[in-house]
């Protein structure tokens, strides 16, 4: 067999980086091997099974009572994990450490990896990132008279938005500037920032969110040259795969 034809193991992402000069025990990286969407085990379980069913309640409100009541008996009947001794104590100090050292925590660009970052190495990066694509402070801008102009303009739309309770929904209430952070090239040298802003406390962003859906129902828009996601993505290569000679290309 032709040892260029045997392919190289598939490699993970790391889970966790720590590019802070803070040092971690085992037990705290473990911690924070688990991802950013890990909950940690409640302390005890007496109230814990009772805050589980006032979450669930809501949703099976309709239910018939008989499913209802089978469901609470499933809650209560089944074994509710605690923390543990040790992973408390690791909890306590890596928050305490986080703070102390004032230290960052955030997402790679690629892949799921939490990344570790001295506060001060991240701001300086930030600001690199941001110097590189000539970012500049608009001195005339003013948030309030934005926001104001913006519920104006709203509440006097009578043609688009011609129901009230669409205007209420498109109003954010107590919005905010948008916020700007960095997320980490783990793949590029120095580990730069990659520059991400939300939007979700924006004033305008449920507007641009019914504006599109708007825009896609009242003119039948059906692109043909983009995909929705990444299933959508595999589906559509495996039906119509590249020529041999061809490339990828990423557009971003």
């Amino acid at each position: 067999m032709n040892p260029s034809a045997i392919q190289p193991p598939f490699k993970f992402y790391q889970r966790l980086v720590n590019l802070s000069t803070v040092h971690l025990t085992r037990e705290e990286s473990d911690l924070l091997e688990y991802g950013p969407k890990y909950t940690v085990p409640p302390l005890s379980r007496p109230g814990t099974v009772e805050n589980i069913v006032a979450d669930i309640a809501p949703s099976v409100s309709h239910a018939p009572p008989d499913l209802v009541d089978q469901i609470v008996n499933t809650i209560h009947c089944s074994d509710t994990p605690t923390i543990q001794p040790l992973q408390r104590r690791a909890l306590t100090s890596l928050r305490e450490k986080i703070t102390s050292e004032d230290l960052v925590v955030t997402k790679a660009d690629k892949g799921s990896t939490i990344v570790l970052m001295d506060r001060t190495d991240y701001n300086n990066k930030m600001f690199e990132c941001l110097h590189s694509i000539q970012a500049k402070a608009d001195p005339l801008f003013n948030f309030s008279s934005y926001n104001n102009d913006f519920r104006t303009a709203i509440n006097g739309c009578k043609h688009l938005i011609d129901k009230e309770p669409i205007r209420k929904a498109i109003l954010v209430p107590n919005p905010s500037i948008p916020l700007a952070y960095g997320l980490p090239k783990l793949h590029k040298e120095g580990s730069p920032l990659r520059p991400v802003v939300s939007y979700l406390s924006s004033p305008s962003y449920r507007l641009a969110k019914y504006l599109d859906k708007w825009f896609k129902q009242n003119s039948c828009f059906d692109p043909h040259l983009s995909i929705k996601n990444s299933s959508e993505l595999i589906s559509t290569l495996a039906l119509t795969p590249p020529p041999p000679a061809g490339k990828h290309i990423n557009f971003f």
